[in-house]
């Protein structure tokens, strides 16, 4: 399934509360947990408007956790406190 970049966007910045930052060649974003600790660090491609789900797997290795946990966090049905359990592991 492909989900728009302006979706996972949304999901990554509030309800992961990543950082985002945008000087370099694509946007990075920065997981924390609430002590600190960087969860996982992801980017997205300047081009194109969907996130493929083989960019999605990507995504959710790169922010370490499965890629259904990852969809789940998009949809909103995984919730922050889950994913810092999940990616802490």
């Amino acid at each position: 399934m492909a989900y728009s970049k302006t979706k996972v966007r949304k999901a990554l910045m509030s309800k992961l509360r990543a950082s985002e930052d945008v000087s370099g060649d694509h946007p990075r974003y920065t997981v924390c947990a609430d002590d600190g600790t960087i969860l996982g660090i992801t980017h997205m491609s300047h081009s194109g408007h969907e996130i493929d789900p083989f960019l999605t797997s990507q995504m959710a290795k790169q922010l370490h956790v499965g890629t259904e946990e990852f969809r789940g966090v998009v949809e909103c049905y995984v919730s922050r406190d889950n994913y810092v359990l999940l990616a802490s592991q």
